[in-house]
């Protein structure tokens, strides 16, 4: 029914289900980094709480590393850098930074179509801000993309793709199944 009761039912249900959600992105998260092979992980996680949305959200940081084992380091001179955030003006999103020598490619993903028109023109209007604040520690863009994109608008595709023969092992189940 439409009565005040119901409806607050509602919208406890709704919020209660909306933490549950951020509860298992997070359980996910940290099942994917405290898999049994660790050691050969080849890549950097990190998570951060974003106080300046209201809920506070995220943000998650991605960094590859180059090589496997605990001896794997960060060369900041070739990697890649992914950072997922929740945003108020423009709900969630992901920038990924691909870094070669002092070249630097950079990728913005957007979760909505009408956010993706809005950033894509205010990156567009500050683009020359950020390309010289990167020129001021040697590193120059050599270009950018813009891409809407839901299902790429989360880290873990991401982290996914970096975990050790990954790929073989999803085509053993397959073909076990």
């Amino acid at each position: 029914s439409d009565s005040a009761e119901a409806q607050a039912l509602s919208a406890a249900l709704m919020e209660s289900q909306s933490k549950l959600d951020g509860v298992m992105q997070n359980l996910l998260s940290q099942a994917i980094l405290s898999q049994k092979g660790r050691s050969e992980v080849n890549y950097h996680y990190s998570q951060i709480p974003n106080a300046m949305t209201n809920p506070p959200k995220d943000f998650e940081i991605v960094i590859k590393r180059q090589g496997e084992g605990p001896e794997a380091v960060i060369d900041p001179r070739n990697t890649q850098i992914v950072m997922s955030m929740e945003t108020e003006k423009f709900g969630k999103m992901v920038v990924s930074m691909i870094v070669k020598d002092n070249k630097v490619y950079v990728i913005f993903v957007f979760a909505e179509k009408d956010y993706g028109e809005q950033g894509r023109g205010l990156i567009a209007k500050d683009f020359g801000e950020f390309q010289q604040k990167l020129a001021d520690k040697n590193f120059l863009i050599t270009g950018y993309q813009v891409k809407v994109d839901p299902a790429m608008c989360n880290i873990r595709p991401y982290l996914i793709p970096m975990l050790p023969h990954l790929e073989a092992l999803l085509r053993k189940i397959d073909i076990e199944a």
